[in-house]
């Protein structure tokens, strides 16, 4: 009898090691890209809304996080004062990829690093690019524009194929605005905490659809720590109010993601080439593709190596050069 129990146990704890061993191999192999969704994505539904400026009533979460390795970066300045500040990717509506960077100041001065910096000025505005090899880590917020886009993951790629050491997360809320996100991160919880702790090199923030939200920068400024960096990134539903944010702050830095989608169709793009056909055009992953050229471009002063555009074989070599070319040129402004 007790040898039947006692194989019984052995055969039992084997199991259980087998089935541990296992579920910690497969946590292991996904470790590079996690990605949680917790509602329906309905990005492209004909969905009426009471708000006139924002997206559509889209309110998914999804966490994706990534590290690449073997890669080469610059360094970017960091300003804040009473006259200027500074500013700063994954998939769907909550989507998280992340990046680590060496530490800089917010200050008009330049962060050294191990290799020489380029610098290039633009009126009051200062960028210093980093190396490929830098460890940056990257935290986009706004919303379902955000999601919709796929710029997170578009960026991910990016920073993947061009042999970067960057990672970035991304955080997408249905009507987000900068006044509701000044607001969660003055309450704090979650990854509020992790910004204002630091963890972060660059944020970059869109929802800027009223004066309210143009006024919050300066108290988003004070709430962030020295090394973090607040980027601008105005999405194509927005107005004007991100640029405006400059007759106060006119070192603020912007990604005119909007401003580069609305070039585009000047220069012949139709308007479903880069946006869903759906109430609020939500802009779709060829318009993420061109958000995600100009972060990259904004940390690296160069055109990255296409990656998602070789999937658009539809379009014809003179709008691929103008999408390059665009983001390239608008990543600067």
């Amino acid at each position: 009898m007790k040898k039947i129990i006692c194989t019984l146990l052995t055969f039992g704890l084997t199991f259980c090691l087998f089935g541990c061993s296992k579920n910690i191999k497969q946590i292991n192999d996904t470790s590079a890209y996690v990605s949680h969704e917790n509602s329906v994505d309905d990005t492209t539904s004909k969905t009426n809304s009471s708000s006139d400026f924002s997206s559509a009533p889209i309110k998914s979460s999804s966490s994706s996080s990534t590290t690449i390795d073997n890669a080469s970066s610059s360094t970017l300045s960091k300003s804040k004062s009473s006259s200027s500040s500074s500013a700063t990717s994954s998939p769907s509506s909550r989507s998280s990829s992340s990046v680590t960077s060496s530490p800089s100041s917010r200050s008009s001065s330049s962060v050294t690093s191990s290799t020489s910096e380029t610098e290039s000025k633009s009126e009051e505005i200062i960028h210093t690019y980093y190396k490929k090899s830098d460890n940056i880590k990257i935290f986009i917020i706004g919303n379902s524009f955000i999601r919709s886009s796929e710029i997170g993951r578009i960026l991910f790629e990016m920073f993947s194929v061009n042999n970067t050491n960057a990672t970035v997360e991304n955080e997408s809320i249905g009507y987000y605005t900068a006044t509701r996100f000044l607001g969660d991160l003055q309450n704090g919880g979650g990854y509020f905490d992790s910004i204002k702790n630091g963890e972060y090199d660059l944020l970059f923030l869109s929802g800027f659809y009223s004066y309210q939200d143009a006024l919050t920068v300066e108290s988003i400024l004070e709430l962030l720590p020295e090394k973090t960096k607040l980027v601008l990134l105005p999405a194509q539903n927005e107005a004007s109010y991100a640029p405006s944010v400059r007759n106060k702050f006119p070192a603020q830095h912007i990604v005119d993601w909007k401003g580069a989608i609305d070039s585009l169709y000047t220069q012949g793009f139709s308007k479903f080439e880069l946006a869903f056909d759906d109430t609020h055009l939500h802009t779709n992953a060829l318009g993420g593709y061109v958000g995600a050229s100009m972060i990259y471009s904004y940390l690296y002063n160069e055109k990255p190596t296409p990656t998602t555009l070789s999937d658009y074989t539809e379009l014809s070599s003179e709008k691929k050069t103008a999408i390059a070319e665009t983001a390239f040129q608008k990543s600067k402004q």
